[in-house]
């Protein structure tokens, strides 16, 4: 982070801050773990347990991203899930950690129309899922996100 910037938080695909910015407590610059995509198998609590040693550790950590592009393949930097493998692992390691008072966004779709679908599908299905807000990926001009934020908020 640099002198002056307007930037207060990150992200960076993992569960733990970048090694640059690692020393910087939470209130100098603000890190938010993601989980990218469905643990190994179901005896992997990956993200769960380590964000917990973060905040052990004393990083107050207060909210969590969901998957990366869950709808979008491997070879495009997607986790490539299906919507039941999403809301079984969102129960395991994002449900815990909201209980632990931290906010979670949405598992962060593409921007493509079957990112929405995927969205509205896992939506329906994770009845006992709480989301608190809804991360969007987003790459164009200011009335593109106009609208794909319209269409989310609709939805």
């Amino acid at each position: 982070m640099q002198s002056g910037s307007d930037l207060t938080w990150y992200y960076n695909y993992m569960w733990e801050p970048s090694p640059a910015f690692a020393g910087l407590s939470q209130s100098q610059f603000e890190y938010i773990p993601m989980i990218w995509g469905a643990p190994a198998n179901d005896q992997d609590y990956m993200f769960l347990n380590n964000v917990t040693d973060l905040i052990k550790g004393g990083r107050n950590i207060t909210h969590v991203l969901g998957f990366n592009e869950p709808d979008g393949p491997w070879s495009q930097g997607g986790s490539n899930m299906s919507v039941s493998s999403a809301v079984h692992s969102w129960m395991r390691e994002i449900a815990p950690l909201q209980q632990m008072g931290i906010k979670a966004g949405a598992p962060v779709v593409t921007q493509r129309a079957s990112g929405l679908a995927w969205l509205a599908e896992f939506m329906a299905a994770c009845q006992n899922c709480t989301i608190d807000f809804i991360p969007l990926h987003y790459y164009g001009n200011f009335s593109g996100i106009q609208d794909l934020i319209s269409t989310v908020h609709t939805a």
